[in-house]
């Protein structure tokens, strides 16, 4: 879930085009999810993420700054908390 939006932000920059693959780990998130509950914030960042890479042309000209990698930095944020909590769970139970 944290590969396809770190190696979005490794390249120089982010397209919409480019975004298309963030679909993967919300495919993954959204499985993980229904599977266990989501913490409040989580539902919240992803939506944000959700909107920007749908809007990240037209905001990147209106801004001047491209708003792609904050989606992906976002889905990578998601993917390292749920890695580092069910680590923790595993490691204590």
């Amino acid at each position: 879930m944290v590969l396809v939006p770190f190696s979005i932000l490794a390249t120089p920059f982010a397209l919409s085009y480019d975004l298309t693959i963030l679909a993967v780990p919300l495919a993954f998130w959204v499985a993980e999810v229904s599977q266990q509950s989501a913490r409040p914030y989580e539902k919240s960042i992803m939506a944000i993420c959700v909107i920007l890479t749908a809007t990240s042309s037209g905001a990147a000209m209106w801004a001047g700054l491209p708003l792609g990698p904050f989606a992906a930095a976002g889905i990578a944020y998601l993917g390292v908390q749920r890695t580092l909590v069910s680590r923790s769970h595993k490691a204590a139970g």
